[in-house]
């Protein structure tokens, strides 16, 4: 079973995430900001880390350059809005800081798990999905 934390500030979008990644027999933890995410890395050890770039308190930038400083390895997701104008500089900071690719919202289910395959199977970034749904 893998476990999966998701990192989202938008309890719907984590939800979604959550009803994708069950089926699949995955365990899910959810935490609303990258301040609450921080301690349930260390008590959960997640095989796999979503996490949305833009939230309040810690946001996901912050989050995954703390926790790749802190020496933590297991593949992280990182999820910009993909009708932001700064959303390419959003996904390229995401990678400097140690994010292993990138989700772009709003998604469906077919871009979430062609990229958490992607990550899991260490075949690194392939650039961006191409489908436009609600996610």
């Amino acid at each position: 079973m893998l476990g999966v934390l998701i990192v989202d500030d938008d309890p719907q979008t984590r939800q979604v995430l959550r009803d994708i990644l069950e089926p699949l027999n995955h365990c899910i933890v959810e935490a609303g900001n990258g301040r609450e995410a921080l301690p349930l890395v260390e008590e959960c050890e997640p095989d796999l880390m979503i996490v949305d770039i833009l939230m309040p308190e810690m946001d996901g930038l912050e989050t995954i350059r703390f926790l790749r400083r802190k020496g933590y390895r297991m593949p992280i997701i990182a999820m910009p809005v993909r009708t932001d104008p700064a959303e390419s500089r959003y996904s390229e900071f995401a990678r400097s800081f140690g994010a292993d690719d990138v989700l772009l919202k709003p998604f469906v289910a077919t871009d979430v798990l062609e990229v958490v395959r992607r990550v899991l199977s260490h075949e690194g970034p392939q650039g961006a999905p191409s489908s436009s749904a609600t996610g």
